[in-house]
């Protein structure tokens, strides 16, 4: 979560309820009226003490054209407005623009109902015209402060220099106020597919909810992550996932090929990291000197593979996909260590973490790699309920006997002894009967299978054969259509990796020293 702001900001609620206003006209009353709705109707932030935000649909029922109208002849300076009924009416057009579609967070960017709220709330609402005539409206905001000079001034936030007219003749403190009222009006609409960069000041429209400090909370490698309640008024979520079950079309298995190959060029290059050096030689300077480190991510599930759009491509599935999270990833110069403080990773973990004596090395990532692409595969044939709960629920059925409890993990471990679960053999046979899979998708198959979903470590496929077997198989599809575009069913028995025995503990002095090149298989 971010930092709080320096100073509390919103609107004091008053000691009322703040639910929302029934039947209540935005015309009755005084102008301290509108400046009292707007209070009764902030939100306090839940995990932010003493911040509040006013919600955009408060906004909209509270500041309309009538209201604005108004409270312009009921301000400060009413002599003014009460004398010029087209000019209120023009201010009042201003504030609340009409829209020709529903209001959307974009629709905001050219209203000053923003703008007009904070100047409400300090009770300079007559001001509006000021700012209208310099050409400032909600998109302007946030106003960015100036203190060098002494006493405050407010800027726009793309001119660092000049300071904004329409505060000419304000007192300091009435500066201060704007600028710390206004992040109650800031607190942004969220959509899907959107990047939002947001500074230490910004309310985020989350409301108070009870799922905090229920069974929701985990913990990341560097923090805690909570479910939250966004306000209805700021999110265009429809409630459901919307992951479709995509059709089997070249595009699409061509991405996902160019997926798995991107991830896995991604990965060999923490896997491959070097580092230089220099170091003194003598009267001829300095002598610049490589070492190859050995890198492993530690952390690698779908969770830590973001999703980027790729304006390049098609509608459809696309995008790029990208290995993120790196909280857990270490750079040595041994190959392996113990596996004595590894971060427990419930699902995805190899077998070489549950087994006495075992050290963790870069063949770690290349099991959940494996993990990863079987997920992939099983998306692409089966849909996102086969890939996220009923391949799941095959591995929780089929845990060791004697497990007290049982987890979707991949591998079991019975006297000492890692096996890959049957469960996971039988669901690629599963996938092998599809008759939409193709050459290529077989092919992964067999590889994940073979080298990548190996109990013992030392028969995994290293990152650069991966890379490696994947570019061959690229270059298969891009000289033969039918390799990639025609599917067929595979009626298969498939052999299990043979199990591994793991490590004698008892023959094993200190496992953190040990740096043995593992095997390297032939893919």
């Amino acid at each position: 979560m971010m930092p709080p702001p320096s100073k509390t900001t919103g609107p004091a609620p008053d000691n009322v309820s703040r639910g929302r206003q029934t039947g209540q006209s935005s015309l009755s009353g005084t102008a301290e009226s509108l400046s009292q709705q707007l209070k009764k109707s902030s939100v306090q932030h839940p995990y932010l003490e003493g911040n509040c935000f006013v919600p955009l649909d408060s906004l909209e029922r509270l500041i309309t054209e009538q209201s604005v109208v108004m409270n312009l002849q009921r301000s400060r300076d009413n002599d003014k407005f009460l004398k010029d009924a087209r000019l209120c009416t023009t201010i009042g057009q201003f504030v609340c623009p009409k829209l020709q579609t529903h209001s959307t967070s974009r629709d905001w960017d050219t209203s000053g109902r923003k703008l007009f709220g904070i100047l409400v709330l300090i009770d300079k609402s007559h001001a509006i015209d000021q700012f209208r005539g310099e050409g400032l409206s909600d998109k302007d905001l946030p106003f960015r402060i100036d203190r060098a000079g002494g006493s405050p001034q407010l800027c726009r936030k793309q001119d660092s220099k000049s300071p904004i007219k329409a505060f000419s003749g304000w007192k300091p403190a009435e500066l201060e106020s704007f600028e710390a009222l206004q992040w109650s009006f800031l607190s942004p609409f969220l959509s899907i597919h959107r990047h939002y960069d947001v500074g230490n000041k910004v309310l985020l429209p989350f409301v108070h909810s009870d799922e905090r400090h229920d069974s929701s909370l985990r913990s990341g490698g560097y923090g805690s992550v909570f479910k939250v309640r966004i306000h209805h008024a700021h999110h265009n979520f429809n409630g459901g996932e919307q992951v479709p079950r995509p059709k089997l079309t070249r595009h699409v298995i061509l991405w996902m090929a160019d997926q798995c190959q991107g991830l896995s060029t991604g990965l060999n290059k923490i896997h491959s990291y070097q580092s230089r050096f220099d170091l003194p030689c003598g009267s001829k300077g300095l002598s610049s000197i490589r070492t190859k480190l050995y890198g492993r991510h530690g952390d690698l599930k779908p969770e830590n593979v973001l999703w980027f759009k790729d304006h390049r491509s098609p509608e459809g599935v696309n995008g790029i996909l990208k290995i993120s999270d790196f909280g857990f990833a270490e750079i040595n110069s041994n190959e392996s260590r113990s596996n004595k403080h590894v971060p427990p990773m419930p699902t995805y973990r190899p077998p070489e973490c549950d087994l006495p004596g075992e050290v963790i090395s870069q063949s770690f990532d290349i099991w959940t790699l494996g993990c990863l692409y079987l997920e992939f595969a099983t998306w692409l044939l089966k849909g996102f309920d086969a890939a996220c709960d009923t391949f799941p629920d095959a591995r929780l059925g089929d845990g060791a006997k004697q497990d007290a409890f049982v987890e979707d993990m991949f591998f079991r471990i019975e006297a000492r002894t890692a096996h890959l679960k049957a469960s996971v053999v039988k669901w690629i046979d599963y996938l092998h009967a599809e008759r939409n899979c193709t050459g290529y998708l077989h092919e992964l198959l067999d590889f994940i299978l073979a080298f990548l979903l190996h109990p013992d470590p030392r028969e995994r496929a290293t990152c650069a054969q991966v890379v490696q077997k994947l570019s061959s198989m690229q270059e298969k599809y891009q000289k033969n259509a039918a390799y990639i575009l025609e599917g067929f069913s595979r009626s298969t028995t498939s052999m299990a990796p043979l199990p591994y025995h793991g490590k004698d503990p008892r023959t094993s002095n200190n496992a953190s020293t040990l740096s043995t090149t593992p095997a390297q298989p032939k893919v």
